[in-house]
């Protein structure tokens, strides 16, 4: 069975499934180019790319002012046949086997393309809530540097949203957090929400996010309302060095 089909038998469009094959293929390429290549409109086209986006298969680059589109590792295909609700759990069964038969060979073919991103630039609101999502795939904990007045300030209700998708998940959290009122009172719920906090001095405080985990690394900045995520396998170690050292010299 060729990608394509297999794509189109999980759930996505046509379109989708051309324009994603054609992502995994080629980095960074431009939506007129795309068109061309998979012989549709451009209205059409990047409503496609839109909707791939919001699905996390997808995310929007810049080169040089220009809007290019690259793929994301495409085992979030497997996520989004979790979170369909369209179909019966017996339909999800046949399309996660599909895709499970199929994966390895998607990996190795992006893996000798050497085409999985190294950098990600999300913006905005739903840029940054997209940022935080990658979080929720680690099989390891996640270290942050994090002050809960930007983020609850920043996120509202979309914060307890996520908080709930990663307790559900059981994914640990640790956090390097200012020693404010509202992260003591936070802190009171530490065991429901899997998350150990430590302290920095009192009075020193910051509002940009840093989350470290598996071999990525996400910087948010809430107040300038842009997110970045580094996959690097050496600069997630470094990372988590210097946490760990940090960590372990600050008290509860």
């Amino acid at each position: 069975m060729e990608f394509k089909e297999t794509l189109e038998k999980i759930g996505l469009s046509k379109i989708e499934a051309a324009l994603y094959c054609e992502v995994l293929r080629h980095v960074g390429v431009k939506p007129a180019v795309l068109a061309r290549r998979v012989n549709a409109s451009r209205p059409a086209v990047y409503d496609a790319l839109r909707t791939l986006e919001a699905k996390g298969l997808v995310y929007e680059t810049h080169q040089k002012k220009t809007h290019t589109y690259a793929a994301k590792d495409p085992r979030n295909l497997e996520k989004l046949i979790s979170e369909s609700e369209e179909f019966a759990k017996t339909e999800a069964q046949k399309k996660r086997q599909i895709l499970n038969e199929a994966l390895p060979e998607i990996l190795t073919f992006t893996k000798n393309a050497t085409l999985l991103p190294k950098v990600q630039f999300f913006e905005g609101e739903q840029g940054i809530w997209n940022a935080l999502q990658e979080t929720l795939s680690t099989k390891d904990i996640i270290r942050a540097y994090a002050n809960i007045d930007s983020i609850v300030r920043s996120m509202g209700e979309r914060f307890e949203q996520y908080l709930k998708q990663r307790v559900d998940l059981a994914i640990r959290a640790r956090a390097i957090a200012p020693d404010t009122e509202k992260w003591r009172q936070r802190a009171l719920y530490s065991k429901k929400e899997l998350r150990d906090v430590r302290f920095i001095s009192s009075g020193v405080e910051y509002s940009p996010e840093i989350n470290i985990f598996d071999n990525r690394v996400l910087m948010i900045s809430w107040k300038e309302n842009f997110a970045v995520l580094i996959s690097s396998k050496d600069f997630a170690h470094a990372q988590r060095v210097i946490y760990d050292e940090l960590w372990n010299k600050l008290s509860e």
